[in-house]
């Protein structure tokens, strides 16, 4: 259950700093999100035993494969919800001067959630 919760912990981490820059950046978004979108789609269960024999049978497999697993559904959904987010609040924020940080924080996120 450790390997899992910490799997799922630094892919949740990971898509959400992806999905902000994935999602602001159209240069980056028009280059990786393909490649993203690419590996979403092939069947993770091909991918196991490939990290079965990289790491063997021991927790640092079961945290790659929580990882695999829960990646790409959530960086999909992030890039998304940050493609979502109405411009009269972008606007609104930068009018503010916000930082990235701060509209990251105070704009980007809450409305993506």
């Amino acid at each position: 259950m450790q390997a899992i919760l910490e799997g799922f912990g630094i892919a949740a981490a990971a898509a959400i700093v992806s999905g902000l820059l994935l999602g602001r950046s159209r240069f980056w978004g028009a280059v990786i999100e393909p490649i993203l979108m690419t590996f979403y789609v092939i069947p993770r269960i091909i991918l196991y035993p490939v990290i079965l024999g990289f790491f063997g049978v021991t927790l640092t497999s079961e945290r790659w494969m929580a990882f695999l697993s829960a990646f790409f559904p959530m960086a999909i959904n992030a890039i998304a919800g940050v493609r979502d987010v109405s411009p009269t609040l972008t606007k609104l924020g930068r009018s503010y001067s916000c930082s990235r940080l701060q509209m990251a924080q105070k704009i980007l996120l809450p409305s993506a959630a």
